[in-house]
C-alpha cells in the first residue's frame, strides 16, 4: 500500500468516525413517533395546529388516514429516556387546548381520546450525507444553479462510477460545490430546491442585496445568493457542527469575504441589520417558535421565504406571521419527494413567499414590549 493510499484510508476512517458522532448527536436532538388513535379522529388538522403551537417540530398528516399521524419531538437538552414523557406532554397539552374536545370529554366523562404511539426509524440528514459518500450523488440543476457534491476539499466530484467526468455547468448557471457534512443542504431535497428556485427568479437578486439565511445548514443558500450578485449573506444555525460544515463550503466556493456565519447567540436584535431577502428553510415548529426573530430580520418591503412546510401547515404559519407579511401566492410553490429515506420523510413540501409590510412597526413594537 502506497503512502497516498494509506492517507486516503485514514481520511476515510476519520470521516466515518465524524459521521457516527454527528449522527448520534442529531438523534439526541429529535425523535419521530407514529401516534395512533383507537378510532377515527375528525379533528386531526386542528390537533396538528395545536401540537405545533405547543412546540412539536413537525406533524405529518395523511388526508386518507384519520387514525394516525407522524410527530417529531424536540429532544435538545433532554435525555433519550425523556422522549416518551415529552411526547405525552405534547399530546395532552394539544388535546386539552381544543374547545370541541373539552366539551366532548366533559359530556363523556373522560379526559382524552385513547391513543398509543411507537417510535419511527428515520434516516436523518447525517446518514443521508454519508450515503452521498458511499453511493454518490449526481449534480443537480435547479434554476440558475448546478449543485455538485464533492468528495474532498480539492473538488473531486462524488460519483462511484469511474467513467463519470465532471462537466462545466450549463451556460448561465452558477456551480455550487458542497462537501457533505452535518449541515443539511446538498440541493437534492425539495425544501432546498424550492429556495434555490426562488433565488433564481428574475428580479429577486439584482445585485447588492443583503441576504439572511436562517437554518443555513451546509451554507448552500448563502453561497448561491452571493454567486448571483448579493452584496453579502449571513448564515445562521443553532448547530455548531453545521456552522463548521458551512465554513468549509464557503471557502470551497471562494466566497468567504461575502458570507458571514453566526450562531443565534451572536445575533443581537437591536444591532442586527435586516436583510433584503430572508430565507428560512427549517421545520414548522422552529418557524413558529422563531417567528418574532425571523420577522425582525426582514427589512420593510423585503422578501421573506419560508420552506420546510407541509401543505396542511400553511394556514397555521400564515396566522402566526399575521399582518406583518403580504403573501405572494404567485410565488407559492410545492415540490414532492417520493424517496422515504429523506430525513423528514417523503411527500409534498411547500414554499411560502411574501414581503414584510411597509410601515410595519414590528421591531419597534417588540422593543417597546421588552422595555415595558
Amino acid at each position: 500500500m502506497t503512502e497516498k493510499d494509506r492517507a486516503a484510508l485514514e481520511a476515510e476512517k476519520l470521516a466515518d468516525q465524524e459521521f457516527t458522532r454527528a449522527a448520534k448527536s442529531l438523534l439526541k436532538e429529535q425523535k419521530k413517533f407514529r401516534v395512533t388513535f383507537d378510532s377515527n379522529f375528525e379533528k386531526l388538522s386542528e390537533l396538528s395546529d395545536e401540537l405545533i403551537e405547543c412546540g412539536a417540530l413537525e406533524v405529518s398528516l395523511d388526508p386518507m388516514n384519520l387514525k394516525s399521524f407522524a410527530l417529531t419531538v424536540d429532544m435538545k437538552g433532554k435525555s433519550l429516556e425523556d422522549s416518551s414523557r415529552a411526547l405525552e406532554n405534547l399530546m395532552h397539552s394539544a388535546l386539552g387546548a381544543l374547545p370541541q374536545l373539552l366539551e366532548c370529554n366533559k359530556a363523556e366523562n373522560r379526559s382524552h381520546p385513547s391513543w398509543s404511539y411507537q417510535e419511527e426509524r428515520v434516516l436523518n440528514a447525517v446518514n443521508w450525507q454519508k450515503a452521498a459518500i458511499q453511493e454518490g450523488f449526481p449534480p443537480v440543476n435547479v434554476g440558475r444553479f448546478q449543485v455538485v457534491p464533492v468528495q474532498t476539499y480539492h473538488e473531486l466530484p462524488l460519483r462511484p462510477q469511474d467513467s463519470y467526468q465532471p462537466s462545466q455547468p450549463p451556460r448561465g448557471t452558477h456551480q455550487v460545490r458542497i462537501l457533505p457534512g452535518e449541515g443539511w443542504g446538498d440541493g437534492h431535497h425539495p425544501t432546498t430546491m424550492l429556495c434555490l428556485d426562488f433565488l433564481s427568479q428574475e428580479g429577486i437578486v439584482c445585485g447588492g442585496e443583503r441576504v439572511v439565511d436562517y437554518g443555513c445548514g451546509s451554507g448552500i443558500l448563502s453561497i448561491a445568493a452571493v454567486q448571483l450578485g448579493a452584496r453579502e449573506a449571513v448564515g445562521i444555525d443553532v448547530c455548531y457542527d453545521a456552522l463548521a460544515s458551512a465554513t468549509t463550503n464557503v471557502r470551497l466556493n471562494g466566497v468567504e469575504q461575502e458570507v458571514e456565519l453566526l450562531h443565534p447567540r451572536e445575533v443581537v436584535p437591536g444591532d442586527f441589520v435586516p436583510g433584503d431577502i430572508v430565507l428560512a428553510n427549517i421545520l414548522v415548529g422552529t418557524l413558529m417558535a422563531m417567528s418574532n426573530t425571523i420577522l425582525g430580520a426582514v427589512r420593510e418591503g423585503g422578501w421573506l421565504v419560508l420552506s420546510g412546510l407541509r401543505p396542511e401547515q400553511v394556514e397555521v404559519i400564515k396566522r402566526k406571521y399575521g399582518d406583518h407579511v403580504r403573501w405572494d401566492e404567485s410565488l407559492e410553490r410545492a415540490e414532492e419527494v417520493e424517496n422515504p429515506t429523506f430525513g423528514t420523510g417523503a411527500g409534498l413540501w411547500v414554499r411560502l413567499v411574501g414581503r414584510r409590510v411597509l410601515g410595519d412597526r414590528w421591531v419597534e413594537a417588540l422593543s417597546e414590549a421588552a422595555v415595558s
